[in-house]
């Protein structure tokens, strides 16, 4: 990772977590109700909201009990690899944050509590044959805690194994996730949905990692938008299903500003839409827009 960017990453976590800390009081004050957003469902799993907060901001689950406050329907965390990283401190200790922390916060929420999903990813340096490895790694540490999974194919880390030349690794990686998807809620007689992330810009490698994550049987897809959200909208129509609910669900991500945004991107299919760069200066954003989406 550029250490330009990492320490520009580093620094908007900051002060995005100093900010969502500062307006928890408020957000406890007044209690976001039903109203907050109308919910959703998708993949079998109820939303307050279909608005949530994407991986990357709070990567080893932290933060949880402050922005579990502020209105969101879903909370992403991590992404989390089996080594620390790039100021994530590895999947053992995110499984052990989210032991201690979703218990009380699910009993104090009851069904305001947001949905939580857990990124997992492969280390950089990782070689595409043995990324099954740390991902498989990641989902059997966090599978208990975490609502849903993504496998996180859009990273520097995974830049290889999203090549032309490994369309052969790749399927077989994603074949092996749902596989062990499908044993371990034998196990636990508990099912965790799979998520893909791929990049709508990211070219053909992207596409066909969708088309194989859908043939291997995940339950959704994330798309990461980027560009004019129009663009981004109509784009994502050929990923969406053909009514909302339905599998696969799509999630869309990136470039969301406000409202307007997220009206877009709903209407074009996605069951749901995060944001990141958004919830930065304004931590009640997620309050705020889903009170105006249930109008």
């Amino acid at each position: 990772m550029n250490g330009r960017l990492g320490l520009r990453g580093s620094l908007m976590r900051t002060f995005a977590l100093t900010a969502a800390r500062l307006a928890r009081p408020v957000a406890r004050a007044f209690p976001s109700g039903p109203e907050n957003g109308g919910g959703a469902e998708a993949m079998g799993l109820v939303f307050p909201s279909p608005l949530g907060l994407a991986a990357g901001l709070d990567k080893n689950g932290d933060a949880l009990a402050t922005l579990a406050d502020l209105g969101f329907g879903c909370i992403e965390v991590g992404t989390t690899t089996p080594r620390p990283e790039y100021g994530n401190r590895g999947a053992e200790i995110l499984a052990a944050n989210l032991a201690a922390t979703l218990p009380g916060l699910r009993r104090r929420l009851g069904s305001r509590a947001p949905v939580i999903g857990v990124s997992i990813g492969m280390n950089a340096g990782t070689s595409p044959r043995r990324a099954v490895r740390d991902y498989l790694f990641g989902l059997e540490r966090v599978w208990a805690h975490a609502d849903y999974l993504t496998v996180n194919l859009h990273a520097p880390s995974a830049a290889e194994l999203m090549r032309p030349q490994g369309g052969r690794e790749l399927e077989a990686l994603l074949r092996q996730l749902k596989s062990a998807q499908e044993s371990r809620a034998r196990a636990t007689a508990r099912y965790v949905p799979l998520v893909a992330k791929i990049a709508l810009a990211g070219g053909a490698s992207h596409r066909r990692a969708a088309a194989a994550a859908l043939q291997a049987g995940f339950d959704g897809l994330l798309v990461s938008l980027n560009g004019p959200l129009t663009d981004a909208a109509r784009l994502l129509r050929e990923f969406a299903p053909p009514s909302r609910g339905e599998a696969p669900a799509i999630i869309a991500v990136g470039g969301v500003r406000g409202l307007a945004d997220v009206r877009e991107l709903l209407a074009a299919g996605a069951a749901l839409v995060q944001i990141y760069s958004a919830f930065v200066g304004a931590p009640l954003i997620a309050r705020r827009i889903g009170r105006d989406l249930a109008r």
